[in-house]
């Protein structure tokens, strides 16, 4: 009736909702998974049960009555109270659709059609609770009961980011949803990933316990083969576009965006909240300033080879203002010889930091032996990883790891050009993807820079030109 694409994965999603009173859907974004759940909803609202599959006829076993478009109450939640309204607003412009009033021959709205709540023409019981009622994360329902409950989007990459935000959606469900839930009610959720424990972890977690009955995972990106893959929805994202979208977006947000696996952030090394302490570098007291700008290092992790599967060059730009650490700025590239010292003399001019220290690994003594003999530079220093009693990265970060459990790592809000986004997901992901080619550059260069700053204190550590 309303002419949209339904692809067997929209299907799937479908299926899953009728047939599991409890169920997440775990999607790629623009999946269209947000829509399904929506279709849902309104089909339930003006579905009559005795004119369904037989199968779809009782779809609330346990209720004392009989759940119809007469009685049905709906909670419709999400991640803010703008984004329910959309939702709601979603729902009602699908009632509202000339092919539905076509088939129904009749206006579908009630006496009560705003943006919060509504009310079908076809309920004729005096509730409390509308046909549908959006809730937005941190709204408060005063006894409110609902029938179907949908959980569209309720992580984002903010109510992620710490455990005080994740554990505030948790306990959003508990004490605020889950009280509204019938005991018969159908609950339905939709989402993307962003987090090894976020509010989706949990669902898994109830799941297996069989609190929950089902949790359907689609990924973008289907692999058929070895280094060969099929598209989810070939006629709306090609494989090509799919791997176009993972080049720009980097492989942690594809994995969790569009793949929905949180592999690449099983890192246990890094904690989430230590990488939250950010500054604006113009709002911190000058005094602060003055010292970082005395008190400023570069380092360079170099890259053995260049070649699309071999490590990124990194340049980190560190600053050190009693008693924290101020990261400037992250550069990732895959680089020439020349231009590596091209990138050196730009960050120089634009930091003008007072020591550059340079990893030499795999034969790399040359690179720094030329890069002393560069006048644009300041005083270069040989960072040899065997001077740290044999450390490998794990042992090096396992030096300054304390800097950061205490927060005093403070880095600049990412915003695409600073490389702080990229260094993020590095640490999430560190150790665990220390052997995939490009995915613990930004660390390790980090890593040497907090050691050059604090070498004079550090007896495990000595630095010699």
């Amino acid at each position: 009736y309303l002419g949209w694409e339904v692809q067997p994965f929209h299907w799937a999603g479908l299926e899953c909702y009728l047939k599991n009173m409890r169920s997440m859907w775990l999607a790629p974004r623009g999946s269209g998974k947000s829509t399904c759940a929506i279709m849902v909803c309104a089909w339930l609202a003006i579905s009559e049960p005795r004119f369904r599959l037989p199968d779809l006829q009782d779809l609330f076993p346990d209720a004392p009555r009989t759940i119809d478009p007469s009685n049905i109450r709906i909670a419709l939640t999400t991640n803010s109270s703008e984004k329910a309204k959309e939702l709601h607003a979603q729902v009602r412009g699908i009632l509202e659709h000339g092919s539905i009033r076509l088939v129904y021959q009749m206006d579908l709205r009630g006496a009560r059609w705003k943006d919060h709540a509504s009310t079908t023409s076809l309920r004729d019981m005096q509730l409390r609770e509308g046909t549908f009622t959006a809730l937005g994360l941190g709204s408060k329902v005063t006894g409110g009961h609902y029938d179907v409950v949908l959980l569209d989007d309720w992580v984002t990459e903010d109510s992620a980011r710490t455990e005080a935000q994740r554990n505030k959606l948790v306990q959003f469900w508990a004490r605020t949803v889950k009280p509204t839930c019938e005991p018969w009610a159908r609950v339905m959720g939709a989402g993307t990933r962003y987090h090894p424990k976020d509010f989706y972890q949990n669902v898994w977690d109830w799941v297996e316990a069989g609190l929950w009955q089902k949790m359907l995972h689609h990924r973008a990106l289907i692999e058929v083969g070895e280094g060969k893959f099929k598209s989810y929805w070939p006629s709306a994202y090609s494989v090509e576009q799919l791997l176009a979208i993972r080049e720009e977006v980097g492989s942690m947000a594809f994995e969790t965006q569009y793949q929905n696996e949180i592999n690449l952030m099983m890192g246990d090394f890094f904690d989430q909240e230590w990488l939250s302490h950010f500054y604006v570098w113009d709002e911190l007291p000058s005094s602060v300033r003055t010292a970082c700008m005395a008190h400023c290092i570069m380092t360079l992790d170099p890259a053995i080879k260049a070649g699309k599967r071999n490590d990124y060059s990194v340049f980190t730009i560190l600053c050190y203002a009693a008693p924290n650490f101020y990261v400037r700025k992250v550069v990732r590239g895959q680089w020439t010889e020349e231009q590596m010292k091209a990138m050196a003399v730009l960050l120089c001019k634009e930091f003008r930091p007072r020591q550059f220290g340079v990893e030499v690994v795999g034969g790399m003594e040359f690179l720094v032996q030329s890069m002393r003999r560069m006048p644009q530079l300041p005083r270069v220093i040989a960072l040899r990883p065997m001077q740290y009693r044999g450390k490998d990265k794990v042992g090096r970060a396992s030096h300054v790891r304390q800097f950061f459990e205490q927060g005093r790592v403070r880095l600049p809000e990412p915003d695409g050009s600073n490389g702080i986004g990229r260094l993020i997901e590095e640490c999430m992901a560190f150790p665990g993807a220390s052997n995939v080619p490009g995915w613990d550059d930004c660390v390790d260069s980090l890593v040497w820079g907090l050691l050059l700053v604090t070498r004079a204190r550090n007896r495990l550590v000595k630095l010699r030109r």
